[in-house]
């Protein structure tokens, strides 16, 4: 019999950040990454917060900027920063996506998560909350150093991961929940049963509002779960933690 499953998008949906900003911040204050760099990442973060550049533009340059710094950082040094990362911040989730996961895991659900994180840094963070599979991003490893190359990218490739790790653990489509949050998650959301779209960037909204799909917000201790009636959303329920 083939299981049911849920993936889970991690940086912005379960995570309140994101784990590979706070890594690179990690391993600046370790003094192995490049201050000027680090400020760069930090001018990025800004200029998306006030809506200046997308959400998109400023992970593509996090992930140019690690790339070209990887090799001049210490694999054991990398490694204990992720580990320090993940100690620090695992508790830093959103109530909603948390809840769900535990519910679902009750349910009998395969647990998922696909996200642009590092792999070293997800499987670290995906134990504590009980994933079953985990899939971050891999950068090569060479006689003890990084190369800088990505082996493994998973931005941009969700659904195609997804439909590998479906037929290769004998999972179905029937009853399949995503969640995600941002744009790339699009792509994501429409392969399954139960899509919703959390705390949604305006492009994954404006994706949620012509398909219909569930819409969830999250505000302090609050969710609100939105559908589409009509050619508005409505609130459906809320939730208090």
């Amino acid at each position: 019999m083939q299981r049911k499953f849920a993936v889970f998008d991690i940086d912005g949906t379960l995570y309140r950040w994101q784990l590979y900003h706070e890594l690179v911040q990690e391993l600046a204050f370790a003094g192995v990454f490049a201050s000027q760099a680090f400020h760069e990442i930090n001018n990025r973060w800004n200029k998306w917060r006030g809506g200046e550049i997308s959400f998109d533009e400023y992970e593509q340059y996090v992930v140019k900027i690690m790339v070209k710094n990887l090799p001049l950082i210490p694999i054991n040094t990398f490694e204990a920063a992720c580990d320090k990362v993940v100690e620090q911040s695992q508790h830093k989730t959103h109530h909603f996506p948390r809840q769900l996961l535990k519910d679902l895991k009750n349910q009998g659900y395969t647990i998922i998560a696909i996200t642009g994180s590092q792999q070293e840094l997800i499987e670290r963070f995906g134990k504590h909350y009980g994933f079953d599979i985990v899939v971050g991003a891999i950068y090569e490893r060479e006689n003890g150093r990084f190369t800088g190359k990505i082996i493994r990218p998973t931005i941009g490739r969700k659904p195609e991961i997804l439909r590998q790790i479906v037929a290769e653990n004998n999972l179905g489509w029937v009853k399949s929940l995503a969640i995600g949050d941002s744009d790339g998650d699009a792509s994501l959301l429409e392969l399954v049963e139960q899509p919703i779209a959390f705390n949604p960037s305006a492009g994954l909204f404006e994706r949620a509002k012509s398909e219909g799909w569930p819409v969830v917000i999250e505000r302090k201790n609050i969710a609100y779960k939105l559908e589409k009636q009509s050619n508005a959303f409505v609130l459906a329920e809320t939730i208090i933690y």
